[in-house]
């Protein structure tokens, strides 16, 4: 179930591996509550509350020099700027999304 997404308008096969963002709840008890997954190259777009059927890829990483194109956001803690990438504060996989309810 999705709780956060974030949609990927780049070209695929350019300057990096783009990707969508997915946040959300699997439905399998034997995974964590909260996982991040990857869609590479899925320009689609998903909305909360939607429920959609992840089938996990190859990490494309492995398959090309080009590196993903994070997506980050900036913060201030105890008043240090700091970024990070968003949705690896949770467990991850790179999947597409292979039916969509």
């Amino acid at each position: 179930m999705v709780d956060k997404f974030i949609k990927n308008d780049a070209v695929c096969f350019t300057h990096g591996i783009p990707y969508a963002l997915v946040i959300g709840k699997p439905r399998k008890q034997e995974l964590p509550n909260r996982i991040s997954v990857l869609l590479w190259c899925d320009n689609n777009t998903y909305h909360p509350g939607q429920e959609l059927n992840i089938q996990p890829i190859t990490d494309p990483t492995k398959e090309t020099s080009l590196n993903p194109i994070y997506f980050v956001k900036d913060t201030l803690i105890n008043g240090q700027k700091t970024r990070f990438i968003i949705g690896s504060e949770y467990p991850s996989i790179w999947g597409k999304v292979i039916k969509d309810n």
